[in-house]
């Protein structure tokens, strides 16, 4: 019985030895002989998976091999399909006017109260208190005005000028402005506005020629929180 099944698989074996060009009909190869043979296309390997197969199934392991042929070959294709078709993420695009909308919001939802009396500037969020900073207001004769204002300007490490005899000190240590500068008032000629100082010990006192000196640290944290347009309130 053993040996039947074996002469089968022997049989099926020789039976695909070879594809035909003509209708892809399986033949033997040219023998030389003279006789008429079709010409042989190439021959198809046999693996011993599909050896495997035959022993088991017979002639039906072509039916199966071409079952999972195709099987592979839809999910092949339905993996293609689904990467093809993925939607691509789309570029958001920044309007150039977004910045400046977002500028003005901060602007107006803060806003600096400056108390002369007790010598210190709020910050608000709206109705809510962000911080408090000490400040050094003006001395008698230079008072720092009082009334509502807005910041119109913004510098970083600016240049001072000495308000009586003009000379110019360059932005460093020596500066009395500090590292930053933040205006509200100016009568065409003159300045006002919060900065830094290089001498914090007289923070707090009524020492400065109209401006709000503030410690360092403290301006460049006030400098962050605020922008063109942002509302000053100074009062007693």
């Amino acid at each position: 019985m053993e040996i039947d099944n074996l002469l089968k698989i022997n049989r099926l074996l020789n039976w695909r030895n070879s594809v035909t060009v003509e209708g892809n009909q399986v033949g033997n190869r040219e023998d030389g002989t003279g006789n008429s043979r079709r010409k042989v296309l190439f021959s198809i390997p046999h693996c011993s998976f599909s050896i495997y197969l035959q022993s088991i199934f017979g002639k039906r392991a072509d039916l199966i091999l071409f079952g999972l042929g195709s099987v592979v070959l839809f999910c092949s294709t339905v993996l293609w399909l689904y990467q093809t078709h993925l939607p691509k993420p789309k570029a958001t695009k920044i309007s150039p006017v977004t910045p400046q909308l977002t500028k003005a919001i901060a602007a107006f939802s803060y806003r600096l109260v400056v108390d002369l009396s007790d010598a210190k500037v709020y910050s608000y969020w709206g109705d809510k208190l962000i911080s408090s900073y000490p400040v050094a207001v003006g001395k008698p004769g230079w008072e720092t005005p009082q009334g509502n204002f807005h910041v119109f300007h913004k510098q970083r490490n600016p240049i001072w000028q000495e308000p009586i005899t003009g000379e110019l000190i360059a932005a460093g240590p020596n500066n009395p402005l500090g590292d930053r500068w933040i205006g509200f008032w100016s009568d065409g000629h003159h300045q006002i506005g919060f900065h830094g100082t290089n001498q914090e010990q007289l923070v707090g006192q009524a020492v400065s020629h109209g401006c709000l000196r503030m410690r360092n640290r403290d301006i460049q944290a006030l400098y962050q929180q605020v922008s063109i347009r942002t509302p000053v309130v100074v009062r007693d």
